[in-house]
């Protein structure tokens, strides 16, 4: 059996989590194989409010081959690094990229976007695909006026984390 068949395999189970089931698409996808349909996908569950988010980058960065665009969304003022309420994880492909994050993006069961008075919408893209922040990754912040229901957001990455 090829790593190919493995990989779509373990797409059957209905069981494996959403993040985990993402990143096997995207590698599929990667090898230009065919991405079958996921099996759990019959009825969406309720995921709240959306937080829609276009993020483009300053023309004088470039993107390294293989990046990995990470937006996620975070309580605004939050001291202390708290894990983000909602993530998403994609390659760093194609700009202005359009991303929606929801409670079915939750980092953590049981937190939702709408419970947070207000949000920190971060995108980075990590060169080495490291979840963690660092020095050379590309980022950009936006903080949009959250009223706990959908929201547009345009979000630019324009900086670079130093050491």
């Amino acid at each position: 059996e090829t790593g190919e068949a493995r990989l779509v395999t373990l797409l059957s189970n209905p069981n494996i989590p959403d993040q985990l089931r993402m990143i096997v698409q995207e590698q599929l996808a990667a090898l230009g194989a065919e991405v079958p349909a996921d099996p759990g996908a019959a009825e969406p569950a309720d995921t709240g409010p959306a937080v829609n988010v276009l993020v483009s980058i300053d023309p004088s960065l470039s993107v390294p081959s293989g990046a990995i665009l990470y937006v996620f969304a975070r309580e605004a003022g939050v001291e202390g690094g708290a894990p983000p309420i909602a993530v998403k994880r994609l390659p760093a492909t194609r700009f202005p990229a359009e991303i929606a994050l929801s409670d079915a993006d939750a980092m953590v069961a049981g937190r939702k976007l709408a419970d947070a008075p207000s949000l920190e919408i971060t995108a980075r893209i990590s060169p080495t695909g490291n979840a963690i922040a660092s020095p050379g990754d590309l980022y950009g912040t936006a903080t949009p006026d959250w009223p706990g229901e959908d929201v547009s957001v345009e979000l630019l990455i324009n900086q670079v984390v130093s050491e």
